[in-house]
C-alpha cells in the first residue's frame, strides 16, 4: 500500500503535465494576424501593389488567409480588337488609324480578392518562411481614350476619257472618345512570405506572389513583390 499510494500520485501528476503541456503546445501553434504590404506589380509594365490580409494558422503547418489587393496603374500592351468594337461607331473611326494623329491612351485598375492556404516551411529563431497559394477573382477597370485629328480626302474627278464616278472632297471629323468597362475573371496566385519577428506580436518581411488572371480578352499575368507587416494577435 505504501508503495501504490505514490506510483498513482506520481502518475496522476505526469498526466496532468502532459495534459497541460499539451493545450500550450496547441494554442501556441494556433494564431491569428493581420497583415498589409506595399510594394510593386511587374507586368508589361510596373505598377503600385497594395494588399490587406487577414488569416488563421490552425496547427505549425497550415492556415488560412483571406486577402485583398490593387494595382492601381496596370499597364496593358495596347487597345484589342475587341476593345475597339465595344465603341460607339463614329464617321471616320477606322479611317484615321492609318494616319498620324491619331492617339490611343489606355489605363487600368486590377482589383482582387483571394483565399489562400498557408503553409509554414521554416521557422528558425525570429526568422519564419511560409508559402502561399490560392484562388479567388480579380476585377480589371479600365479606361479607354481615342483621339484622332481630322482631315480631309481630296476630290476625285474622275478619269478623263474613261468615265468613271467622280466625287467631292470628303472631310472625315476628328475623334475624341472615352470608353470605361470592366472584367471580372478567375484568379490564381502562388509564392511566399519571410517574416523576422520584432516581438511577441509584430513583424516585417517580404511577400513574393505570381498572379495570373484568366481575362476573356487577354490573360494577365503579374509578379508582385512587396515589403509587409504582420501583426500576431
Amino acid at each position: 500500500m505504501r508503495l501504490v499510494r505514490p506510483c498513482t500520485a506520481s502518475l496522476g501528476s505526469a498526466l496532468l503535465l502532459w495534459l497541460t503541456l499539451g493545450c500550450c503546445a496547441r494554442a501556441a501553434a494556433q494564431e491569428a494576424f493581420v497583415a498589409g504590404s506595399a510594394g510593386a506589380a511587374v507586368g508589361s509594365g510596373t505598377s503600385g501593389s497594395f494588399s490587406v490580409s487577414a488569416g488563421y494558422l490552425m496547427s505549425r503547418r497550415f492556415g488560412l488567409e483571406v486577402e485583398f489587393s490593387v494595382a492601381p496603374d496596370i499597364e496593358r500592351d495596347g487597345p484589342s480588337i475587341l476593345t475597339i468594337q465595344r465603341l460607339p461607331n463614329v464617321t471616320g473611326l477606322i479611317a484615321p488609324t492609318i494616319f498620324p494623329g491619331f492617339q490611343i491612351d489606355r489605363s487600368a485598375r486590377l482589383y482582387s480578392f483571394h483565399t489562400d492556404a498557408v503553409v509554414p516551411l521554416i521557422e528558425q529563431g525570429r526568422i519564419r518562411l511560409s508559402s502561399v497559394a490560392g484562388g479567388g477573382v480579380a476585377t480589371l477597370s479600365q479606361r479607354v481614350h481615342l483621339q484622332a485629328d481630322g482631315f480631309d480626302l481630296p476630290a476625285f474627278p474622275g478619269i478623263p476619257g474613261f468615265g468613271g464616278p467622280s466625287r467631292g472632297r470628303i472631310s472625315i471629323p476628328p475623334v475624341d472618345i472615352t470608353r470605361h468597362e470592366s472584367e471580372t475573371a478567375l484568379s490564381l496566385q502562388v509564392g511566399g512570405t519571410v517574416d523576422v519577428s520584432l516581438n511577441t506580436h509584430a513583424s516585417v518581411g517580404a511577400d513574393i506572389r505570381y498572379q495570373h488572371v484568366f481575362l476573356a480578352d487577354q490573360p494577365l499575368d503579374l509578379a508582385r513583390i512587396a515589403g509587409r507587416f504582420r501583426w500576431r494577435f
